[in-house]
């Protein structure tokens, strides 16, 4: 049951929910009939949430969500991404490439728990840092971990089997209340509305897409604005960059590997090149190859992909840059790799909020990793239902969280927001019945 979100160290059995559950709704009706006790769990079986967004956030989010309440009273949640497959920033294409993320660093703020799960079963693997060529101690953490599947595993490793709805292809362009201003209606970017209506929603894009889609409903921007935050949210910067992908024939699989040398991955000094920071033989990052042709991966340094021409709007396609783009990556990459065979396909993935700069610390509604964006409680002469309470909104992805756009502190930011809707939606039990 939700309730025991309300304190982290919560050691949660039915049995101590229970007496929770009948305790609180004592305390604020004086009704203690079992048919007004089956209604709360009732009540609370019927919560909705929308998550928007496919990444380790959402994911995370979806994750705590399912694992911490019981079966005999969950919440319906329901994932809107944008893209055709889940993954964010742990983008793996049709090839098996990651074009995103190429490697998991655990760091002094991960989930243990987590991180032995994704190993138990397979999806992460470490990566042994030998097999990094010009790594950054920076970046080693704990230990570099690979998923021998791509990275976007991951993310449907943490959602699990069932428990979750995933709309692919659905951009959610606006949230508009319903009619007695108690939950979320959801436009879509083709001007279609989603089937249900949420008392919860949780925003995990990049802050620039967030911040359009608040601006797009009078009601979210309302929001936006009562919380003073607009400037703030605003000022978030993210880096651009490309990645380049190139796939090659089976039969090439000894030339790939004569020309890569003896590491999987490689950073790129600006002696060496000022075009390329990273290159990675995708296909044995997690070890020997799985049978699959050879994939190499390499990404853009930022100065390249922001200067001047090179990289258009967010959201806009100038075929032209882009072209120009790949044969440029394309050339240094032969350069540095003499004797790399002719690649039977070239892709460019253009990432324009590849990482963000400095996260948000500290400011107003701010909950560990994630924004709560507050609403005043309404009465029956402003359209709501006395006493009842709106739906929750909540802010998470790298921008909120402790550690950026790594990937233990997205986890920590789609905890954090897991939390928030508990004790949103908690609230919202005992003031509605």
């Amino acid at each position: 049951m939700v309730l025991t979100f309300l304190s982290s160290d919560f050691k949660s059995t039915p049995r101590v929910e229970t007496f929770l559950i009948w305790r609180t709704f004592r305390r604020k009706s004086r009704l203690r009939k079992s048919a007004q006790f089956r209604k709360i769990i009732s009540y609370t079986s019927h919560m909705r949430v929308l998550l928007v967004g496919g990444g380790a956030t959402a994911a995370a989010c979806a994750r705590n969500m399912l694992n911490r309440v019981p079966a005999a009273a969950t919440y319906e949640i329901h994932l809107a991404d944008a893209a055709p497959a889940l993954g964010g920033r742990l983008e793996t294409n049709s090839l098996a490439a990651d074009t995103g993320a190429q490697y998991l660093t655990k760091s002094d703020r991960a989930d243990h728990a987590l991180y032995d799960a994704l190993k138990a079963d397979g999806t992460l693997v470490r990566l042994d840092p030998s097999n990094i060529r010009g790594s950054r101690a920076a970046d080693m953490g704990a230990g570099p971990h690979v998923a021998p599947a791509g990275l976007a595993s991951v993310a449907h490793a943490m959602l699990g089997s069932g428990g979750v709805s995933v709309l692919h292809s659905t951009r959610v362009a606006r949230l508009d209340l319903d009619d007695d201003s108690s939950r979320w209606v959801v436009q879509t970017a083709d001007g279609e509305r989603l089937p249900r209506v949420y008392d919860a929603v949780v925003l995990t894009p990049p802050v620039p897409e967030t911040l359009s889609l608040l601006a797009a409903g009078p009601h979210t921007a309302a929001r936006l604005q009562a919380a003073g935050i607009e400037p703030q949210l605003a000022s978030v910067e993210y880096s651009r960059r490309f990645a380049l992908v190139l796939g090659f024939r089976r039969d090439d699989t000894a030339a790939v590997e004569a020309a890569f040398g003896d590491h999987a991955i490689r950073y790129v000094s600006r002696d060496e090149d000022d075009r390329l920071v990273y290159v990675a033989h995708n296909s044995a990052k997690s070890g020997p190859a799985r049978g699959n042709p050879p994939t190499i991966v390499a990404h853009s340094s930022v100065p390249y992909a922001v200067a001047p021409g090179r990289v258009p709007a967010a959201g806009t396609i100038d075929a032209s840059a882009a072209s120009r783009a790949e044969a440029e990556l394309l050339e240094s990459l032969r350069t540095l790799l003499p004797g790399l065979p002719e690649p039977s396909s070239t892709s460019l993935r253009t990432w324009y909020f590849s990482q963000v700069r400095e996260p948000l610390k500290s400011i107003p509604h701010q909950r560990g990793g994630c924004v709560v964006l507050p609403a005043a409680q309404r009465t029956a002469g402003d359209g709501g239902a006395p006493g009842s309470s709106a739906p929750a909104l909540v802010l998470a992805g790298d921008a909120f969280g402790p550690g950026g756009s790594r990937f233990d502190s997205c986890v920590t930011s789609g905890a954090d927001a897991a939390l928030a809707v508990a004790q949103a939606l908690s609230s919202r039990i005992v003031r509605r019945i």
